[in-house]
């Protein structure tokens, strides 16, 4: 990833830290439990299943990147993941994105299952 970085953010000549700070600014993380879910993305009282509300998180993302890159080239490849320790729950969002998102939307969807602790980064899969 060091590497992979390195090359992403070469002209800012960055240390290991800085490269890692720079890589999680333009990263987006949404905690389903966290207040920014609770209060800006679910935007209603209602309670729902964890499954559910990983699906709202992913729609909100999703539709945040398209209009924040909806200028890119038609070759730009656009790649999602999703990943979780919960193997109900990739279930849930696998076939949400299968059946659903990947029909409304121009990108690359990945799982990546990290259930297992002696797997190192989990499985990954395309949807």
């Amino acid at each position: 990833m060091r590497s992979n970085l390195s090359i992403k953010y070469d002209t800012y000549n960055l240390d290991l830290y800085g490269l890692v700070d720079k890589y999680l600014k333009e990263c987006e993380f949404i905690g389903t439990d966290s207040n920014h879910f609770l209060n800006d993305v679910k935007m209603n009282d209602t309670q729902v299943k964890p499954e559910e509300s990983k699906k709202i998180a992913i729609k909100y993302f999703i539709d945040m990147i398209s209009t924040k890159y909806s200028d890119l080239s038609k070759d730009t490849v656009i790649k999602v993941g999703f990943s979780d320790d919960t193997v109900k729950t990739l279930c849930h969002v696998e076939k949400y994105m299968r059946d659903e998102l990947s029909l409304l939307y121009p990108m690359e969807f990945y799982i990546i299952d990290t259930s297992d602790p002696k797997i190192e980064g989990g499985v990954k899969r395309k949807i």
